[in-house]
């Protein structure tokens, strides 16, 4: 979209010369006179006061302002600029053949595209450390201990365990422990233990072909006859990676960065043992910033919707430009779809609490239509009062300059004075009510009881009602 341009310099002096011209026909206007060099100066001038004036209307307004200023100009209005992002998915490290301990993918670890004619090379990186493991070892020995509170049937249970791994593969079963029950033993449970296999996730306890469960831990009570899986383990250590698939993310916050399958296939550092790389399936969410005419567009969409076509700054200083107001809280929730909008007035003088009348001047004041939006609708309300009880035991004070009923009073309009001043969304601070009763000198001594904790008020609500209870 075209910004507003003005005369260039050279036209503005060439108009300065005709206009000599014109008033003297005969005046000397070569570059070397002195009005040729008089109209220089003055051109430039008016030329430079000319572009401040046209960078300050570009700046102002929606079809002319780019950049920063676009921005900046519809951030009070609830409508921002969305920002680059980067692309995001997933590749898979391989190797050929099973390596004989673990291997580290470090984090940011480094990737590219295939330099090709239409664009540079392209890089991504690891977000975060992951390990390509080696196999696991076979659970070595079980042991077993036995739980005499109820009968079971004399049998020769037969337990094996496997270990199991971070992909959800399973090791070969560890030697058979043979656990004999004879003469109607009391007993209810057999409880398993073995040694912990270095990196398992967890183990599966099998009773013959029966599979009883799994633990994360290495023991394991087989409450005897309570199983019903029948599957046999493996015969062959099954635990071991070719490959790893890990989430990675572009460099660069382009569209460009969306790349299809199979393209990232260079890795710039190779981690130890990883061979091959590439992505599966194509990486997504790559995006520019969005462009001045991108986001103008929008704009221009939104306030079709009637959304803050006025500012929630501009109601706020409308609000409080009338007589009698102290100050005004906007309130507006964005996905209102009728644009309902709230404002909390408090009033000047002592009573901060706004009187009928004063909120009704201000609620016209607002729906003026050379104050609103079309479709916006403002209700004015006052601050919701908030009643802050203060207990005070006065412990030590000048009783020859005090009576207790004139320290009550001193306390009382201190303390009041105090909440007035707080207005609305204030922080109602122990240490501040604490501190503004030590620096009374009739004051020597005294216990705060309540309140014990601060108190923060919400953003339309204000501590106008007090009870102050002074006790000796």
């Amino acid at each position: 979209m075209a910004h507003i341009t003005g005369r260039s310099l050279k036209e503005r002096n060439t108009l300065q010369l005709e206009k000599w011209a014109s008033l003297e026909p005969n005046i000397n206007t070569n570059t070397d006179s002195m009005v040729y060099m008089d109209s220089t100066v003055i051109s430039e001038v008016a030329y430079w006061l000319q572009q401040d004036l046209i960078t300050q209307t570009n700046n102002a307004f929606l079809a002319y302002a780019t950049w920063d200023e676009l921005s900046n100009l519809w951030i009070d209005r609830g409508i921002t600029r969305k920002e680059a992002d980067k692309s995001i998915w997933e590749v898979t490290f391989s190797r050929e053949s099973l390596a004989n301990t673990n291997y580290t993918i470090p984090s940011w670890t480094l990737l590219s595209t295939e330099e090709n004619s239409s664009w540079n090379v392209l890089t991504f990186s690891t977000k975060e450390e992951w390990i390509l493991y080696w196999q696991l070892s076979t659970p070595s020995w079980l042991s077993n201990t036995t739980s005499s509170t109820w009968s079971i049937e004399d049998w020769t249970y037969s337990y094996t365990i496997t270990a199991i791994d971070w992909n959800w593969a399973e090791t070969d079963a560890s030697t058979a422990l043979e656990v004999v029950i004879s003469n109607w033993l009391s007993t209810n449970s057999i409880i398993l233990n073995w040694s912990d296999v270095a990196l398992a996730v967890s183990y599966k306890v099998y009773l013959g072909w029966f599979l009883l469960g799994t633990s994360t831990t290495s023991d394991y009570s087989d409450l005897v006859w309570t199983t019903s899986s029948i599957v046999e383990p493996p015969t062959t250590n099954e635990t071991w990676a070719l490959t790893i698939t890990l989430p990675i993310e572009s460099s660069n916050t382009w569209v460009i960065y969306n790349v299809g399958a199979w393209t990232i296939t260079k890795m710039i550092e190779p981690p130890t043992w990883i061979e091959t790389v590439t992505n599966e399936s194509a990486t997504y969410s790559g995006s520019d910033e969005e462009t001045d005419t991108v986001f103008r567009t929008r704009i221009i969409e939104e306030l079709s919707n009637n959304y803050w076509k006025v500012t929630a700054s501009w109601y706020k200083q409308t609000a409080e430009a009338v007589d009698d107001v102290a100050s005004a809280t906007i309130l507006h929730e964005a996905w209102n779809p009728v644009n309902e909008i709230s404002c909390y007035i408090t009033q000047e003088w002592i009573d901060p609490i706004p009187t009928a009348e004063l909120i009704a001047t201000v609620e016209t004041e607002l729906n003026s239509d050379e104050n609103r939006a079309v479709c916006d609708s403002i209700v004015v309300y006052g601050p919701t009062i908030v009643t802050i009880a203060v207990t005070i035991t006065i412990t030590e004070y000048d009783s020859e300059s005090y009576t207790e009923a004139t320290l009550t009073n001193l306390i009382e309009d201190t303390l009041q004075d105090y909440f007035i001043w707080l207005g609305t969304g204030a922080t109602i601070k122990v240490v501040d009510i604490a501190n503004l009763i030590y620096d009374l000198d009739s004051v020597t001594d005294f216990v705060l009881n309540t309140p014990t904790a601060n108190q923060t008020l919400s953003t339309t609500s204000i501590a106008s009602n007090w009870t102050i209870t002074v006790n000796f």
